[in-house]
């Protein structure tokens, strides 16, 4: 029997799993589009380095950051598309990453989709 697709995931990719570092200041947060996938997205073609947690990448960023993918399975996204599918989706995504996020309010968290990014109440 084949396994199910979760509906949602998020993954921590930075700090590399088992790695402690200092703890993080911000969350940054990959989430990608219709069709896309949480890792692939946000790696070279041809290398298939994932360049959201590669340490030369990260260099140019602050030391205290935590990097996140948020995956979906968008194919039941993908079947009925529709604005009001789509908005209650995004609702859905929206609330597991803030469940996730509990106890976490003191950090700031940006979300990068695709070629955009955006801050919550900004």
């Amino acid at each position: 029997m084949k396994a199910e697709t979760p509906r949602y995931t998020l993954d921590v990719v930075y700090p590399p799993p088992g790695e402690t570092g200092s703890k993080p200041r911000i969350d940054i947060i990959f989430v990608h589009g219709l069709g896309g996938d949480n890792l692939k997205t946000w790696s070279d073609k041809e290398s298939g380095k994932q360049w959201i947690s590669d340490p030369e990448f990260l260099q140019t960023w602050e030391s205290d950051v935590r990097v996140l993918t948020l995956g979906y399975n968008t194919t039941n996204v993908m079947l009925n598309v529709n604005p009001v599918r789509i908005a209650i989706h995004s609702k859905d995504l929206l609330e597991k990453l803030l469940i996730k996020r509990l106890g976490a309010e003191e950090r700031s968290a940006d979300y990068f989709r695709d070629s955009q990014s955006w801050r919550p109440g900004g």
